[in-house]
């Protein structure tokens, strides 16, 4: 029972870690689209 609790929590922490890493490159993606569709709109 302790180890699957533990199991599980490793992998709620390892799929928060790939939640923000997707968040931060789709933020930076959309960031540097915007910034390079406003640069060529000018």
């Amino acid at each position: 029972m302790i180890d699957e609790y533990m199991t599980l929590r490793i992998m709620f922490e390892m799929f928060k870690g790939v939640l923000a890493i997707i968040a931060a490159v789709i933020g930076l993606g959309c960031w540097i689209y915007y910034k390079f569709w406003r640069g060529k709109r000018k």
